[in-house]
């Protein structure tokens, strides 16, 4: 039986059973079960909306500009003449001949890395420093990570019920 394809309960049911652990994990007796807990707590907790390489090397320019304090300066840090205009109009996201911004390719990417010695990928690489929301499910996973095995499944429990959508009436009564 392949674990993903399974449909899952609906989650007032299956928290409230007594042994909701045991049939959840059942198709996972044969494998591993490291990989169907993590696919079963990605199913419930869906990461936001993965953000584009070209979002990330946007986000990574402005990262770069931040550096080196200004587009003149890191435009003479790889090399080119301080006003030069490619970087500027990728970070302005100027619009170009179809409409759409202005995207920093694969070829001008790798260039900058080579220019910066940033190691090879690092523009397509997301170095955005964290948000708050994000370093706290950051801390709360390092904390399920050094839990028991019952801690981590009464943890599950707790963040499932505190999951589970309040009904119309703004009770708890279904």
């Amino acid at each position: 039986m392949d674990f993903a394809s399974t449909t899952p309960l609906p989650r007032s049911a299956l928290s409230h059973s007594h042994n909701f652990i045991p049939r959840l994990l059942a198709p996972c007796q044969s494998k591993s079960i490291a990989p169907c807990e993590f696919a079963l707590f990605a199913r419930r907790y869906p990461i936001s909306r993965m953000k584009t390489v070209g979002v990330i090397r946007h986000a990574n320019l402005l990262i770069l500009i931040e550096r080196y304090k200004s587009l003149a300066d890191l435009n003479v840090a790889l090399g080119l003449v301080r006003t030069d205009a490619p970087l500027s109009q990728i970070k302005n996201q100027n619009k170009t001949s179809r409409g759409k911004p202005k995207m920093m390719g694969a070829t001008l990417a790798r260039r900058i890395e080579k220019a910066l010695k940033l190691g090879d990928g690092w523009r397509d690489n997301d170095h955005s420093p964290p948000t708050y929301r994000q370093q706290r499910i950051d801390q709360a996973v390092k904390a399920m990570e050094k839990m028991a095995p019952w801690q981590f499944d009464q943890a599950i429990k707790i963040i499932d019920t505190l999951a589970e959508p309040k009904s119309k009436n703004g009770t708890d009564d279904a």
